[in-house]
């Protein structure tokens, strides 16, 4: 007996994708230099994945082997995720850059005088 969308329960924190027919899936792959920050937009106890999941209308994301996989029933909906979290990776990133140059130019403060 197959398994239906309907009977399928996410259980937090495990790997169990909806692979359905009427499923689409798209990945957003990360750097290895996000993947050491991802909790920043993940959340605590996956709150960001889970609102994001709400607000596009999708069946499920999980982040894993440093690709962020996106799974729901309409491609506008998982499109508009893919694009929300390029933007968001991208923010991230110019974040973690300015902070690592603002740590540079204090040590190198610290170190001329």
């Amino acid at each position: 007996m197959s398994q239906s969308l309907s009977d399928w329960k996410i259980v937090k924190g495990v790997y169990n994708p909806p692979l359905f027919d009427n499923v689409h899936k798209r990945i957003v792959h990360t750097s290895p230099h996000i993947d050491r920050n991802m909790h920043k937009l993940i959340g605590k106890d996956g709150i960001n994945f889970i609102e994001i999941t709400q607000r596009f209308n999708l069946l499920y994301i999980f982040y894993i082997d440093r690709k962020i996989e996106i799974y729901g029933t309409h491609l506008p909906d998982i499109h508009y995720a893919v694009h929300y979290f390029i933007r968001e990776i991208k923010r991230l990133n110019n974040t973690l850059e300015e902070t690592t140059d603002h740590s540079y130019e204090e040590n190198k403060a610290e170190i001329s005088v």
